[in-house]
């Protein structure tokens, strides 16, 4: 799925390395848009003990952006904690006026999203439904 255009200054932030975390250690990248949106750049795996970082690292960039465009094509692993955090960082933007929209993702990510039927919930405008999107590797 491609990004869309809403002039991000530099595309291509720091992703600390060419693929995910060796070692499956969550990297955060954050960078704001000209538009005061901020794009969130994911790396490695999100579990159970990985979530809360990735809560703060969410959290910590909507308190400063108009809202969150999130790049996950470098989450290698996700699970119901993901998806957990991913939730409630959507609803507590909301309730601010804000919106968390996923605009780009992994196989595993999509998986995720698709077989709990959130995937709408947290599509970019525009988007469509995330069904069937990408390879189906890593875990729910």
């Amino acid at each position: 799925m491609a990004s869309p255009s809403s002039g991000y200054g530099d595309r291509a932030p720091d992703r600390q390395g060419s693929g995910p975390a060796c070692d499956g250690r969550l990297a955060v990248t954050v960078a704001m848009g000209e538009s005061g949106r901020s794009r969130v750049v994911v790396v490695g795996e999100i579990d159970l003990e990985e979530a809360p970082a990735l809560r703060v690292a969410l959290d910590s960039a909507l308190d400063a952006a108009t809202g969150l465009d999130l790049d996950l094509t470098r989450v290698s692993f996700c699970d119901c904690s993901c998806l957990r955090v991913l939730m409630e960082v959507h609803y507590a933007a909301l309730a601010s006026g804000r919106t968390v929209a996923v605009t780009e993702a992994s196989g595993c990510v999509w998986r995720l999203l698709d077989l709990t039927g959130t995937g709408e919930l947290l599509a970019a405008a525009g988007s469509g439904p995330l069904t069937g999107a990408g390879d189906q590797e890593g875990g729910v």
